[in-house]
């Protein structure tokens, strides 16, 4: 099996762990009227827009995010939405990919980003209303292959490892799956993803640079997020590991945990992180990372989703519906709305204080009472 086809797998599974793969496909398929687009001759999703259904504020949305006071919701086959006011009515933005989106990121009011499979990186400049293809398919790879051409990696080299990888995926046509997109200011962001690949822009995304030699990560693990800023910036990925970016050295150092599975996410601010992942493991750290404590919840499925409170409370969303809230900085959590279980592959919480979850059936707003 390619790498691009165990990617596509992987990627998929954790941003939408709570339903198999095949349902949440057949429900976009039926949500976007996809059949607009069917016609005799092929077109790659990358090359074709996403179909404009009737309601669009149905899911599958993986990703939620805010832009100025917009929400923008992202999900399976290209399809974005977004809502001015609080979610109570939802209109879908044009996008040139019927591609699976699985993150966002909004430096700006205005300016945003989003990812997912086949190399798809889209950007737009009016809040998420309109969106351009800013790569696809095998552009990335060509970028690394350039990259390191023009840098003169040697050849034993993470650098000239990477190229020859990208090299590889060129000629047997596998495209790689981007995990996340994250911007630490209105210049400076990350996009990352599966086998080691990471790219940085300084410019607002004018250009991209891979920066797969500056990870130790020697067995090219996959990225599932990233997240923080400056001296407090974080990835988290396979077997238990986290990355700590060391802005002096300009490199990012592994600080494992010493747990064995995945973890899909996290909440940074500062020294202090939070890892959540596969089996309702959380892991916390208050020293970037250097040492880790096993952190109490109920949560019995995996953890795929996380927000950090205004107030500084942390709420996660679980596999099984479940949403735990923590109100002593992550050090512990309890089952939040034990009655009413949330399907979220996202949370967000508005500026106006009200908190979203990003699921199969779309955008919900959730309660904040506790049980």
């Amino acid at each position: 099996m390619s790498k691009s086809v165990l990617a596509a797998r992987r990627g998929l599974v954790v941003k939408a762990g709570l339903f198999g793969a095949a349902w949440l496909l057949g429900a976009a398929r039926a949500a976007t009227g996809a059949g607009a687009n069917a016609s005799n001759a092929f077109r790659a999703p990358s090359d074709t827009a996403a179909a404009i259904g009737a309601t669009a504020a149905h899911g599958p949305f993986l990703a939620i995010a805010q832009a100025g006071k917009r929400l923008v919701a992202a999900g399976l086959r290209g399809r974005i939405a977004y809502s001015d006011d609080e979610g109570k009515t939802w209109q879908q933005a044009r996008v040139p990919v019927e591609v699976d989106l699985v993150a966002l990121s909004f430096p700006t009011a205005s300016e945003g980003w989003a990812v997912g499979h086949r190399g798809v990186v889209l950007t737009t400049q009016d809040a998420g209303a309109t969106w351009k293809r800013r790569f696809a398919e095998q552009q990335l790879n060509e970028l690394i292959v350039n990259h390191y051409k023009a840098a003169g990696a040697a050849a034993d080299s993470a650098g000239a490892r990477a190229a020859a990888g990208a090299a590889r995926s060129i000629e047997d046509g596998s495209t790689p799956s981007l995990l996340d997109v994250w911007f630490e200011s209105p210049t400076t962001g990350y996009v990352v993803g599966t086998f080691n690949l990471i790219f940085r822009t300084d410019d607002a995304g004018k250009t991209w640079v891979p920066t797969m030699e500056a990870v130790d990560n020697p067995e090219e693990l996959h990225f599932y997020a990233v997240r923080g800023q400056g001296n407090g910036l974080y990835m988290t990925g396979e077997k238990g590991s986290v990355w700590h970016f060391d802005a002096a050295q300009k490199r990012w150092a592994a600080v494992p945990t010493g747990y064995v599975g995945t973890l899909f996410g996290l909440v940074a601010d500062g020294l202090r992180v939070l890892a959540y992942g596969m089996r309702g493991r959380i892991y916390a750290s208050e020293d970037a990372g250097q040492h880790w404590q096993v952190v109490s919840s109920p949560a019995k499925a995996g953890i795929v989703a996380g927000v950090r409170l205004q107030g500084g409370e942390i709420v996660l969303a679980d596999q099984s519906g479940e949403l735990l809230q923590s109100k002593d900085a992550g050090r512990s959590f309890a089952a939040l709305n034990a009655k009413s279980r949330v399907a979220a592959f996202s949370l967000l919480q508005s500026g106006t204080g009200q908190l979203f979850a990003a699921g199969p059936g779309g955008v919900a707003r959730v309660a904040m009472n506790a049980s």
